[in-house]
């Protein structure tokens, strides 16, 4: 993630953009998609390039600000014993694609479209995201999604 995938503090949003030489080795697997932000996750990001960031000379939001190669873009194996440490000091088991799963469940228990959701994780298909997430959403609600998605190919 670049600083200028970050949208403008007054549009809320971030771009996902597919990069196909990602320094650290990260992959986008799907096409360039926005997600939507709240006001409060950007506010801690600009919390975050005022006092954590000011020295960095880096286009990368994610980076190694503490230890190695300063300012190089942070790589999933430090992102990962970084939640790892986490989850020691606190108990709670955390991991970054926690985000994306609590960010899709809280979409799906609010009702909101699947097809919309299918397409803020970056899914290929519905069926993709019902796959995953089917756990979440009533019987009902459920069987209500499928027949929309029926209807839809007609």
């Amino acid at each position: 993630l670049c600083h200028e995938d970050i949208g403008d503090f007054d549009k809320n949003f971030i771009r996902v953009i597919k990069r196909l030489n990602n320094p650290n080795g990260a992959r986008a697997k799907g096409e360039e998609r926005v997600i939507p932000v709240p006001n409060e996750l950007l506010r801690l990001y600009n919390d975050y390039l005022i006092y954590e960031y000011p020295e960095v000379e880096s286009d990368y939001v994610f980076v190694n600000i503490w230890e190695g190669n300063i300012g190089a873009s942070m790589n999933p194996k430090v992102l990962n014993t970084m939640f790892s440490r986490l989850t020691e000091k606190t108990g709670i088991k955390v991991y970054p694609h926690l985000f994306r799963h609590t960010y899709a469940s809280r979409l799906l228990r609010a009702k909101y479209p699947i097809d919309r959701v299918k397409n803020l994780l970056g899914h290929a298909s519905v069926q993709t995201t019902l796959d995953i997430y089917s756990h979440i959403i009533s019987e009902a609600d459920l069987s209500e999604v499928v027949n929309q998605e029926e209807e839809d190919n007609e």
